[in-house]
């Protein structure tokens, strides 16, 4: 099977030159902001809190990087690249997925497989990395924030029982734990020492991070400030509670890893089986490319076979 090596080159141009230019649109616009922030500073004698720092993509309100790092990017992927977490810019990320695509287009054609395969391998490719990457950052993030959050309020608790106001207890959560709840606590302390009522910035927590204990967490307090009572027993109580819940999760995560990684094998064997069989017979399938009924056997398998992944994982799901 033979490879459009003219249409594959200048596909292959026109997605580096895009990659390019986005790349220097980004570089551009990083420069401006940091020309602007300077300006801000040197015009309002403006200078950088102690924890700005490391309070730095957190709270989104830094005036150093921009609200949108990625204008004419979908709402949805800013919002996930924000709660990732992740120091690469999201132009950056968007650019070096879309070379990985290129490259698995190009391995795909390499092999053998039909022209259009090859065109929509990097696109698809591009899309599901980047998605792929951003969810499970994400992901990761909040576990790790909600395995700290038990020993964060911990911490308050002991502040608040010796006396100190609630925002020098969440500095002092802030200065034990190590990130992502360092910075979390660090910019609610910021907020509370600015006149925010302490449910108002823990709702805003939430909204930074989106995890079920961080709600109950502003809940409890939201409801302690309403009808009163002893806001130390409250936060204990409740760290005593995400710590059983964190353990009751691991061990069904233990018990359940079985079922994923059946689930994954059986989605992952029918393409490796393809592979396989295009590289050791390139011709095997020339004939069924030719049919149409294929392709529409193909996307029947395809969706099928989704079906049952998502199906599988629903099962073993906790929160499901």
């Amino acid at each position: 099977m033979s490879i459009d090596l003219p249409l594959l080159a200048r596909l292959a141009t026109v997605v580096i030159a895009a990659v390019m230019l986005l790349l220097l649109w980004d570089a551009l616009q990083v420069v401006r902001l940091r020309r602007a922030t300077l300006q801000r500073r040197l015009v309002g004698g403006l200078a950088p809190g102690p924890g700005q720092a490391a309070a730095k993509g957190v709270s989104g309100d830094d005036p150093e990087e921009p609200a949108d790092p990625m204008p004419l990017a979908p709402p949805g992927l800013r919002t996930l690249h924000r709660e990732s977490g992740l120091s690469m810019r999201l132009p950056m990320l968007v650019g070096l997925s879309a070379l990985a695509g290129l490259f698995l287009a190009l391995v795909i054609g390499r092999l053998g497989f039909p022209l259009p395969v090859q065109v929509a391998a990097a696109p698809l490719a591009t899309i599901a990395l980047v998605s792929g990457l951003l969810r499970r950052a994400r992901e990761r993030r909040l576990a790790r924030f909600v395995e700290q959050l038990p020993e964060a309020l911990g911490v308050v608790v002991r502040a608040l029982r010796a006396g100190h106001p609630p925002s020098s207890g969440l500095e002092m959560a802030a200065a034990e734990l190590a990130e992502p709840a360092a910075g979390e606590f660090r910019e609610l302390s910021r907020q509370v020492k600015l006149g925010l009522p302490l449910a108002d910035a823990i709702e805003r927590l939430y909204k930074r991070m989106p995890c079920a204990e961080v709600r109950y967490l502003a809940v409890a307090v939201s409801v302690q400030a309403e009808a009163g009572g002893n806001i130390v027993e409250t936060l204990r109580t409740l760290a005593q509670s995400i710590r059983e819940s964190i353990w009751f999760r691991k061990r069904v995560r233990a018990l359940t890893a079985e079922g994923k990684l059946t689930a994954r094998a059986l989605l992952l064997l029918p393409v490796i089986v393809a592979v396989l069989m295009q590289i050791l017979s390139p011709d095997f399938f020339t004939p069924l490319v030719e049919s149409r009924l294929f392709w529409g056997l193909l996307v029947f398998c395809v969706l099928m076979m989704t079906g049952g992944y998502l199906a599988v994982r629903r099962l073993v799901d906790l929160e499901a």
